[in-house]
């Protein structure tokens, strides 16, 4: 029981550590990360073909990100 638990942990870990990175650089009380995230991740789970929408995801949450860093740099 506990080695299953640590093995499903481990993949949790593994496969959402880019995400989880996220929410702890957004901080608390970001409604708008959690709802965007929660899509991203329902999005790779409900779909028929979740690498291109992983792959969607991370082309949007790139551009985000290079946004955030050009919009800091002009300020």
């Amino acid at each position: 029981m506990l080695r299953f638990g640590l093995r499903n942990g481990s993949a949790c870990v593994g496969s959402c550590w880019a995400l989880m990175l996220v929410m702890a650089v957004a901080g608390t009380g970001q409604l708008l990360w959690s709802v965007a995230l929660t899509g991203v991740v329902s999005a790779e789970k409900l779909m028929l073909k979740p690498r291109r929408a992983t792959r969607g995801c991370a082309v949007l949450l790139g551009a985000a990100a290079f946004g955030a860093v050009v919009g800091t740099a002009f300020l």
